[in-house]
């Protein structure tokens, strides 16, 4: 996996870096500031035309990562998804909290499906659990 891609997957950094890991702005910053450590252009609540994630890392006019954040239900979880394909990143990356409606498992499936040739990470932020898919 790419060192980029490892970084935002590691769940173990975010929960000590973060105080409070269901914290959206928290969790913005972490990323926006992780980004910049790897040498992107990090920008806050993205926007594309209509798509809008919540962390982009820019590798010039590229946009490497996108980042979303979503607790909600299926459907806002599948619109988070939806905003981040919808800029192509190279790596897509879903933060989310599993529970038995929706577990993680189910939101991987469908974001797999949504980006097909592109890294998708998603992270369950309550359990720990990353889920990854490479291109």
């Amino acid at each position: 996996m790419d060192p980029a891609a490892r970084s935002i997957a590691d769940v173990k950094t975010i929960r000590t870096r973060v105080e409070n890991p269901f914290d959206r702005e928290a969790l913005k910053e972490y990323f926006c500031q992780l980004g910049g450590e790897m040498g992107f252009k990090p920008f806050k609540n993205y926007r594309q035309g209509a798509a809008h994630v919540d962390c982009a890392w820019k590798d010039g006019n590229n946009v490497f990562a996108a980042i979303n954040i979503e607790y909600g239900n299926e459907r806002e979880i599948l619109g988070a998804l939806a905003q981040m394909l919808m800029i192509k990143p190279e790596t897509a990356a879903l933060i989310t909290a599993s529970n038995p409606l929706k577990p993680i498992t189910k939101v991987f499936d469908a974001a797999k499906a949504l980006s097909p040739g592109k890294t998708t990470i998603v992270i369950d932020i309550k359990t720990g659990n990353v889920l990854t898919k490479e291109t």
